[in-house]
């Protein structure tokens, strides 16, 4: 056990006061603790026990207020409530990065990958193969990019909008893996998240398989096709606001994109992760949310009609 002054809490250089600042915070760190921005991560019990402190009503009734309220969604690579993926997805609010937050840390870990790679130290991704063939071992780290997009180019999307995942979910799971992305863990580029703003602020949503991916070890097929979208994949398709389904190229001149972009180390990044999963639990946890808050008005209105 170590005791750790909860009023001096910090993730990712941002301070979470606590309002007993005499408090001490408990918290089990194991052997390998988490570093964030060099910063020691406690469990955040105390914060977690406040917001637990309202009932589900006054719960439900904040998260409903901050999506009425929400302008704009910043993200600064921490976590969001599912109202953040909502407003995305079905207000079309605009997305914005947060570089103060962010941008360095992503830098540091962009340029991490890269040294790395020059020195010739093996790294996952970058210098070896994926999954069962990671015992190889390249210097052709682009090229390596440009197979694994074209080697998990294999969903089932057709003609029928049936097999296409909504519009909505596409918004939110690019909002979810943009903000994960701004952690500053995966050694992407900066750029590369910047233009995955882009779309989301023009209402371009690339088409996404509906089948393709069960989530288990992440959504690699259905993310693949928002990668082939900067990349300007001749298979990867995209929606307009007006529901007009244009190519991969027409849709980055649309965004202000005169070619498309090349895949550095890392860019397993943008479709290693479970987004698609994420923002679909995060937009059905919202809308159970809002459902319950309406069943609870009407049955509160009926049975002040009976009385």
């Amino acid at each position: 056990m170590q005791t750790i002054d909860s009023s001096k809490l910090q993730l990712h250089g941002m301070q979470y006061p606590i309002d007993k600042p005499a408090y001490d915070l408990q918290s089990c760190l194991s052997p390998g603790v988490q570093r964030i921005a060099g910063n020691e991560v406690p469990l955040l019990w105390a914060r977690a026990s406040r917001a637990m402190e309202c009932s589900h009503w006054e719960e439900v009734s904040n998260l409903v207020q901050e999506f009425q309220e929400c302008k704009e969604v910043l993200i600064q690579g921490v976590p969001h409530s599912s109202s953040s993926g909502s407003c995305c997805e079905a207000s079309r609010r605009d997305v914005v990065l947060d570089a103060e937050a962010a941008k360095e840390r992503v830098d540091d870990s962009s340029e991490w990958v890269l040294h790395n790679m020059r020195k010739g130290t093996d790294t996952y991704g970058v210098t070896t193969g994926f999954g069962a063939t990671s015992h190889r071992r390249t210097d052709q780290g682009v090229e390596l990019q440009k197979e694994l997009i074209r080697f998990l180019n294999a969903g089932v999307i057709g003609k029928e909008a049936s097999n296409v995942l909504p519009v909505s979910t596409t918004r939110a799971a690019m909002l979810v893996r943009t903000n994960t992305l701004l952690q500053g863990y995966s050694g992407i580029r900066w750029s590369i998240l910047q233009t995955l703003q882009k779309p989301l602020n023009k209402q371009i949503t690339p088409r996404l398989p509906l089948r393709g991916t069960i989530t288990a070890s992440g959504d690699l097929v259905p993310l693949l096709y928002i990668a082939g979208l900067l990349t300007g994949r001749p298979s990867s398709r995209a929606v307009t606001e007006c529901g007009d389904v244009v190519s991969s190229q027409e849709a980055l001149k649309l965004v202000g994109l005169l070619k498309p972009f090349e895949l550095q180390p890392k860019g397993l990044a943008l479709v290693n992760g479970t987004a698609v999963g994420s923002a679909l639990a995060s937009t059905v946890c919202y809308d159970a949310c809002s459902l319950r808050q309406h069943a609870c008005s009407l049955r509160r209105s009926g049975v002040s009609s009976v009385l």
